[in-house]
């Protein structure tokens, strides 16, 4: 009898401890960040008199877009900040216009990744209102982001142990993120040693752009091992949302760690888009 009891009261700890297991948070994303956002997030913020998502406006109503800025990478950035909405400039309402904005570094405080944040207010002057719109009408407002990312990933590469290796890399939050895997063959008095490096778009609605943000689907790539010569093309490349480059390198036949450094340097632009609804004109005078 007591066996039965002490089996089933181990049954109902490991049970208890299964279930504890199961509930626990998984982190995602980089040191302590438990976010996969990367590079740069903007969001509306809440209050009365700001634009919110789905609201219903009437007509002769004001308002202003409140937005927030959070940077998740270790780096400054600056950048413009543009909206709109798709009805006709006859109406009021948000008219197309950008304004600049800087913000400051995240921090890494112990092992917790602490967002940096600004505020932009839009319009600049004054308030957002629409009048004279006949029926009532759905409406859609875009909000887009730009900026330039400039990227310094590091890592190790060991040669020739072990042949076949992924590398591991220490890189910031940012729109594109970086893997490597190499391998070595020995070829006559040297190493051989190739590595392919796989770049990945965090986000589909980002568009990499070259830095002067004039032409799309382009990043500019170029990477260092050491102070040996990496064989393959270097420059700006296309690339919508992957893209894969293998470099190799001669290397003597010695058991050597070498630095290796990569570069990523683009233009960013990300559109946000909200709805909300405008009552009719004859809705107004009714009440």
């Amino acid at each position: 009898m007591k066996k039965r009891l002490i089996y089933s009261f181990l049954i109902f700890v490991l049970v208890i401890l299964v279930l504890g297991v199961d509930s626990c948070p998984i982190s995602s994303g980089g040191v302590g960040q438990q976010t996969s956002k990367s590079g740069l997030d903007v969001s509306l913020v809440q209050g009365v008199g700001y634009f919110n998502q789905g609201m219903t406006l009437d007509q002769g109503d004001t308002f202003k877009i409140v937005l927030k800025i959070n940077n998740y990478d270790t780096t400054e950035k600056s950048g413009t900040i543009c909206v709109k909405d798709d009805k006709e400039d006859v109406y009021g309402g948000i008219f197309d216009q950008c304004t600049p904005f800087y913000i400051q570094a995240a921090d890494t405080q112990g092992n917790v990744l602490q967002a940096a944040s600004s505020t932009v207010y839009l319009p600049t002057s004054g308030e957002y209102k629409y009048d004279n719109l006949p029926i009532a009408t759905s409406a859609k407002l875009f909000i887009t982001i730009a900026y330039v990312q400039h990227s310094i990933i590091q890592g190790t590469v060991n040669v020739p142990m072990p042949e076949v290796e992924m590398i591991t890399l220490a890189q910031t939050s940012a729109p594109v993120s970086v893997s490597a895997e190499k391998t070595v063959s020995k070829q006559g008095d040297q190493y051989k040693m190739s590595l392919g490096i796989n770049l990945l778009k965090s986000d589909s609605s980002i568009i990499l752009t070259t830095e002067d943000m004039k032409t799309d689907n382009r990043i500019k790539f170029s990477a260092k091992l050491s102070n040996y010569n990496f064989d393959c093309t270097q420059g700006i490349f296309e690339m919508e949302n992957t893209k894969f480059i293998k470099c190799s390198a001669l290397l003597p036949l010695e058991q050597i760690g070498y630095p290796c450094l990569i570069y990523l340097d683009y233009g960013v632009k990300q559109t946000k888009t909200f709805d909300f609804k405008i009552n009719a004109k004859e809705a107004v005078k009714s009440i």
